[in-house]
């Protein structure tokens, strides 16, 4: 196992326990992906990839948390944009059927012990929950925003409009999928235009804590973009709660 693997597991476990110490109940989600793809429809890794979350929840509906993703074919820590950490923080809120979710999170990538081209990234997203028997539809909007660190000198947009569902299979599978049409603004290193990013999962319940959660991601430029071309994701997640 190479040494970013090692480090990861390190943090995933100080991390447990300081959130136990505090009285809050962690969770932990394990993520083996095929690549790994940015939101903005960018191939970062084209080789399989380790991506972890450790999150804990606190009162007043705030959230914190750590994801870290590692390629499981790369050299060691810091080695190419497989390897990331992003410490975030959450806030949500809902009121009856309208739901806000807000997040504002740190990347640092390679080299990891260096801020310069790390991003600080703003997001907020709202929703309205439709109740159809077992069907649970979810029309949304979201802005995103990225700034680059430590001189601000861009900054990068992204609107999203889209629909998410969930299906109640049974008791202890659930089928959830998201689709969004995407404008990326671009930088000045890459081109500004639309996308369609697309994810189905199926949850599968193997205990009270513990979910097995198979999933794929599509991503497809609408227009000529750059480099960019139809990504076509597979991964396994693995959840503890």
């Amino acid at each position: 196992m190479k040494t970013s693997q090692w480090l990861a597991m390190l943090l995933t476990v100080c991390g447990t326990f300081a959130a136990t110490a505090a009285g809050q109940a962690p969770s932990l989600s394990l993520v083996i992906a095929s690549q790994y793809v940015s939101p903005h429809g960018i191939l970062l890794h084209d080789g399989p990839v380790l991506q972890t979350d450790l999150r804990a929840t606190f009162p007043g509906g705030f959230t914190a948390g750590v994801w870290w993703s590692t390629g499981l074919n790369g050299e060691g820590l810091s080695s190419d944009k497989a390897d990331e950490l992003d410490p975030y923080v959450d806030w949500s809120r809902k009121w009856t059927r309208w739901q806000l979710q807000s997040r504002l999170a740190y990347f640092n990538f390679i080299e990891l012990d260096r801020m310069r081209g790390d991003l600080l990234v703003a997001s907020v997203e709202i929703g309205r929950e439709l109740k159809l028997g077992k069907h649970t539809l979810v029309p949304f909007t979201r802005l995103e925003h990225r700034s680059r660190l430590p001189s601000f000198d861009f900054g990068r947009w992204m609107p999203v409009l889209g629909l998410s569902h969930q299906w109640a299979l049974s008791s202890d599978i659930r089928f959830s999928q998201r689709a969004g049409l995407v404008y990326d603004s671009g930088v000045p290193v890459s081109d500004s235009g639309y996308l369609l990013q697309y994810k189905a999962t199926l949850a599968i319940k193997l205990s009270a804590k513990v979910s097995l959660e198979p999933f794929i991601r599509l991503s497809l430029p609408l227009e000529a973009l750059d480099s960019r071309e139809r990504q076509v994701i597979g991964a396994i997640g693995l959840n503890l709660r």
